[in-house]
């Protein structure tokens, strides 16, 4: 009879699954952990009450029940983590700087909007350019990559994208500002540079990659193929792959040219733009002499050369001066002072 009465006991002890539950809602509603999470805490609760039996009887229940109020607010704590380390929005890995007609980016144009320059774009976003439309990026705060119309790329993060169709154009900077890595996935393979200025084509499995300045790596599936400046690669989707050469003038880089981001004059000394000028137009620059060189870093420039070619802005800006461009090789660009006529 009192083995009976003892085995009651230790049943009324337990606490029932309902009891739990009521304290558990008596934290509110709240976003809670996986199931798996409060089946574990479940059966920690069970194995407490089994541990706790085997002490006095008359303690029994005021500590299981302790202990299952303890459990809610643990539970009620792993859930306001759970709610607090939810993944935060994504941020926005490039800057629209310069569009030349009408650009979409999918998934979030509706076409009721056009897209305007400065606009932020996310990973996972594509932009797409149509016959007419050109677009320039800014990538990791300094990576230029220009778009040539009908060219659709994959912005999957700030230091990787994939170029489905078209052809895109990227200037790194000059490799003493240091490097930014870049990866660019092709049909042929992903191409990685190493601070250049270099093209990305693609068309139905063809990719042909041409470097102005710097060298790039196109990783492929039988080992790395290296191109450096003066180069071009041409893959087929056979697996086959051409070497040709190609000057920094050449006339498939001029697309590049027409959508160049937007350069700041203002208050830059006259070399500064020289060397911007002679960068865009794969061009060398020389100074008739050390004293003229030293002079034009010594003249600020004032004014805009927005919506200008890198041509035409220097032109222009050499025209409000006392400086003058003075060779018949195209492949250059003499600064002289001009003279009294």
């Amino acid at each position: 009879m009192k083995g009976t009465q003892m085995s009651r006991n230790d049943n009324e002890s337990e606490p029932a699954g309902d009891e739990i539950e009521a304290l558990l809602r008596q934290t509110g509603a709240r976003l809670g952990p996986p199931a798996a999470v409060t089946e574990e805490i479940r059966r920690a609760v069970h194995a407490q009450w089994q541990s706790v039996a085997a002490g006095r009887k008359s303690r029994r229940r005021t500590i299981v029940f302790g202990l299952a109020a303890s459990v809610a607010v643990a539970m009620l704590a792993l859930a306001l983590t759970f709610e607090s380390v939810s993944p935060p929005a994504p941020g926005p890995v490039a800057i629209l700087e310069r569009i030349e007609g009408a650009l979409d980016i999918l998934p979030a144009s509706d076409g009721a909007t056009p897209v305007q320059a400065g606009r932020a774009i996310v990973a996972g976003e594509t932009v797409v350019t149509d016959a007419i439309t050109r677009a320039a990026l800014r990538l990791a705060g300094r990576i230029s990559v220009r778009l040539d119309s009908n060219t659709t790329l994959d912005v999957l993060a700030q230091d990787r994208l994939e170029l489905r169709a078209g052809t895109v154009y990227v200037d790194a900077g000059p490799p003493e500002r240091g490097y930014s890595p870049l990866e660019i996935v092709t049909a042929a393979g992903p191409v990685r540079h190493v601070g250049t200025q270099y093209q990305v084509h693609s068309q139905d499995g063809h990719v042909t990659i041409s470097v102005r300045e710097g060298r790039i790596e196109l990783a492929r599936a039988r080992g790395p193929e290296m191109a450096r400046a003066g180069e071009r690669l041409a893959a087929s989707p056979n697996g086959e792959l051409a070497r040709a050469t190609v000057s920094a003038d050449d006339p498939s880089w001029a697309w590049a040219i027409q959508i160049v981001p937007p350069f700041e004059i203002q208050d830059q000394p006259l070399t500064v733009f020289l060397e911007w000028t002679a960068r865009e137009t794969g061009r060398t620059l020389v100074y008739a002499s050390p004293s003229v060189e030293a002079a034009a870093r010594d003249l600020r420039l004032q004014g805009s050369i927005a919506n200008l070619t890198p041509e035409a802005a220097l032109a222009a800006v050499l025209l409000t001066t006392q400086f003058e461009r003075t060779e018949s090789n195209h492949n250059l660009i003499r600064i002289a002072e001009r003279t009294q006529r």
